[in-house]
């Protein structure tokens, strides 16, 4: 589980799906007319985005002891945001 946590695609997931999220700015309102992409695509793109988030979250429960997990305050930020 360890390993698959820390595999190169995954982590690279993590990094496209902030550098997405970040980018629907441009597409959500008030963007121009132009750029403006239907609601519904962006919601689905930023709910995906979520999902994996939280699937990584709880991937991590899976193989850290809980004291320790909950002792790094930057799962609670990651709990925060999802």
């Amino acid at each position: 589980m360890y390993r698959l946590y820390k595999c190169r695609t995954l982590t690279a997931l993590v990094y496209a799906c902030v550098i997405v999220l970040c980018l629907l700015a441009l597409f959500e309102k008030p963007a121009p007319e132009r750029m403006e992409a239907a609601f519904w695509v962006t919601v689905t793109i930023e709910l995906l985005c979520v999902g994996f988030f939280l699937f990584r979250f709880v991937h991590e429960v899976t193989f850290t002891k809980r004291e320790e997990f909950w002792r790094d305050t930057k799962h609670f930020v990651v709990l925060g945001m999802d």
